[in-house]
């Protein structure tokens, strides 16, 4: 569940159910035929995944239980018991996991976007990150904005103390005229603030 968004599984692939519906390849149907194809896709899912309580459930699930181990845990019902031996399930389980620089080739069809979107905004994130799309959008990746930006997130900057000093003064001073707030009990970094000292 860490490594998919997907809401469920254990369906047909989408190229069978286009063949038995359309009697087409599903890349030839048209958008609202691919629609009825997923749609069928999804109500074939023999198991859902439950991404809050982190734990996978048969869509056929008994929600009763009448196994117990020694220690009093309850396990699954047999049609959960039956997902987990299930070829397709562990078939599921044994792949490997996306490499991270990859997640951008992820079919559109197991992102959750809404969720995203919405934890974004709960998080505070979503105006950040809206930013981060737009300056890419307008300045060239060859700008030193964006190569600053790219080895800042990679560390590449850390051990610049004097540098960053000046960047935390700026961006603070800048906030502050935008608040309207004075300058006063402003506070320097220390690297900046003895470089300051040395320069004077």
């Amino acid at each position: 569940l860490h490594r998919s968004s997907a809401l469920g599984g254990g369906s047909r692939s989408v190229v069978q159910i286009a063949k038995e519906i359309f009697n087409s390849s599903f890349r030839h149907l048209n958008k609202n035929q691919k629609k009825q194809v997923y749609d069928s896709q999804d109500s074939e899912q023999t198991w859902r995944n439950n991404h809050r309580c982190m734990n996978c459930r048969s869509t056929s699930c008994l929600q009763v239980s009448v196994d117990v181990t020694p220690t009093g845990r309850i396990l699954p019902c047999s049609e959960c018991q039956k997902v987990l031996s299930s070829k397709h399930f562990r078939s599921v389980l044994n792949h490997k996991a996306v490499n991270p620089e990859n997640y951008k080739h992820v079919n559109e069809r197991f992102r959750n976007t809404l969720l995203a979107h919405q934890w974004a905004e709960a998080k505070g994130l979503k105006e950040l990150i809206e930013s981060a799309v737009r300056l890419c959008i307008l300045i060239n990746e060859d700008s030193i904005y964006t190569r600053f930006a790219q080895g800042a997130i990679a560390g590449k900057y850390d051990d610049c103390g004097v540098f960053l000093g000046l960047l935390d003064a700026m961006v603070k001073k800048q906030d502050k005229e935008e608040r309207g707030v004075g300058m006063q009990n402003f506070q320097y970094r220390p690297d900046w603030d003895q470089f300051m000292h040395i320069a004077s």
